[in-house]
C-alpha cells in the first residue's frame, strides 16, 4: 500500500525537530519527545522518516539549502565586493547563532557520516561562493591581487578550523564572534587601501 505523504506535516516536523536539535543537540533527543511534541503518534513520524538519523538528515539538508540561497542572493546582488563579505558575516552570525555547539560534537562523534557529507558540502559552498567575491573584489581594485586559490584556502581552512566542535567547545568563544573575528582578521590581510577604507565605514554584527 502507497503512504499517502502530507508535505505540510512533514514540513513541520523538520522545523520543530530542528529548533530542538540546534537548541540541545540531537543525541539526547529521541523520537518519542519529537512526537509528543507535536502531538503526533510515532507511526506518523516514522512514516516520514524511518530513524533519528534520517530525521537530522533531512533537517541540515534543509537548513544547507536555505543557507544557500541566502549566500547565492547576496553574492549576485549589486554590492561591491566589501559590503558582500560583511553581509555575509551577518548572515553566518544570525543563522549559526543558536545552533548549540553540543550538536556539531553529537554529529562528528555519532553520525561521523552526516558531519562529513555537511562539512564537505559546506567547504564546496565556500569554493564556489567566496570564489566570485574574491575575482569581484580584486577587479574593483578592492582586494590586494593575490592568488584566488590561495586565498580561497586560507579564508576556507580558517573558518572550518574555528566553526569547528572542537575549538567551540573548548574556547570562550560564541559561533557568531568566532566568525566575526575570524573574517575580520582575513579580510585584513586581503584589503587595499580602497577596500580597507570601505570596510571602515561598514558596521559589523555585534
Amino acid at each position: 500500500m502507497e503512504i499517502e505523504i502530507n508535505n505540510e506535516e512533514k514540513q513541520r516536523i523538520l522545523v520543530y525537530s530542528q529548533g530542538k536539535f540546534f537548541s540541545g543537540g540531537f543525541y539526547k533527543t529521541t523520537m518519542d519527545e519529537i512526537a509528543a511534541g507535536l502531538f503526533i503518534s510515532k507511526n506518523t513520524l516514522y512514516k516520514y522518516f524511518p530513524n533519528k538519523e534520517a530525521l537530522v538528515m533531512d533537517v541540515f539538508a534543509q537548513f544547507i539549502e536555505k543557507m544557500k540561497s541566502l549566500v547565492g542572493a547576496v553574492v549576485s546582488s549589486n554590492e561591491n565586493a566589501v559590503q558582500k563579505f560583511v553581509n555575509l558575516i551577518h548572515i553566518l552570525s544570525s543563522n549559526l547563532a543558536n545552533i548549540n555547539d553540543k550538536l556539531f560534537k553529537d554529529m562528528q562523534v555519532h553520525t561521523p557520516q552526516i558531519w562529513h557529507t555537511i562539512d564537505e558540502v559546506r567547504k564546496q559552498l565556500m569554493y564556489d561562493r567566496l570564489g566570485k567575491l574574491i575575482e569581484q573584489g580584486k577587479k574593483e581594485e578592492l582586494f590586494i591581487d593575490y592568488p584566488t586559490e590561495i586565498v580561497l584556502t586560507v579564508f576556507i581552512t580558517s573558518l572550518r578550523s574555528v566553526v569547528n566542535p572542537d575549538f567551540l567547545m573548548n574556547s570562550k568563544f560564541a559561533k557568531n564572534d568566532a566568525i566575526k573575528y575570524t573574517f575580520r582578521i582575513l579580510l585584513g590581510g586581503i584589503l587595499t587601501k580602497k577596500g580597507l577604507q570601505i570596510f571602515k565605514k561598514l558596521k559589523l554584527p555585534q
